[in-house]
């Protein structure tokens, strides 16, 4: 239909044009919010399951809870959320899946811990780091730009030795990558004290690589 008179063509001239500028502010905002890096670090935590598919251990509120204590204690700039869902890995994908998720404009997660755990015959937790902000380089910009820390981390753990030393090391490696290095340190330190135990062997090795490698950039 169109409008007979003229101030009612006006009117719907006018109603037109700030639709399609509203368009275009939703679309450009959602662009920035994509894009502009967070005000703070953010450690995305998705739910951890046994085999069966649930977390009768509460491995996660556990984990959550020995996070966020760390964090109160050493800094207020970084913040922990929990996701209620388990990242499947049937197909060897969940690294993928983990970092898409990790990514989402509603997390903008600096660093995603995922994984599973068994409680028989031994309690044992397999645990994934996925460091999802660009890797520093050892020694700066312009030194060996190709030797980088991995964005990956994987290992098993004992379920319930470990757990305060993992929490040490979750929230030492976010300080690290919030350039929080003199921070880092202590908390490097305890997660440090595995090293030795059987199960701690792959997270030994994460330890000392970002124990190193986050005092050669103080």
């Amino acid at each position: 239909l169109r409008y007979q008179h003229p101030s009612l063509r006006v009117a719907s001239k006018a109603v037109a044009w700030a639709a399609g500028g509203l368009l275009v502010v939703l679309v450009v905002t959602w662009g920035v919010l994509r894009i502009v890096p967070p005000r703070n670090t953010v450690i995305l935590i998705t739910k951890f399951t046994n085999p069966s598919g649930v977390d009768e251990a509460r491995v996660t509120r556990n984990l959550v809870a020995g996070i966020r204590q760390v964090i109160a204690d050493n800094s207020a700039s970084i913040k922990v959320k929990a996701l209620d869902n388990a990242i499947p890995n049937e197909d060897g994908n969940g690294s993928a899946i983990a970092r898409e998720i990790g990514a989402r404009v509603e997390h903008k997660a600096s660093i995603i811990i995922w994984g599973d755990y068994l409680l028989n015959p031994e309690p044992e937790l397999e645990m994934h780091f996925e460091i999802l902000r660009s890797p520093k380089t050892y020694l700066g910009t312009g030194v060996f730009e190709s030797y980088q820390p991995p964005d990956f981390l994987q290992f098993r753990l004992d379920l319930g030795q470990h757990l305060g030393m993992l929490a040490a090391f979750a929230v030492g490696l976010a300080l690290y990558e919030d350039g929080q290095n003199l921070e880092a340190i202590p908390l490097l330190e305890t997660a440090g004290n595995m090293i030795g135990t059987a199960l701690g062997s792959g997270m030994e090795r994460a330890v000392r690589l970002y124990r190193g490698v986050n005092y050669l950039t103080l």
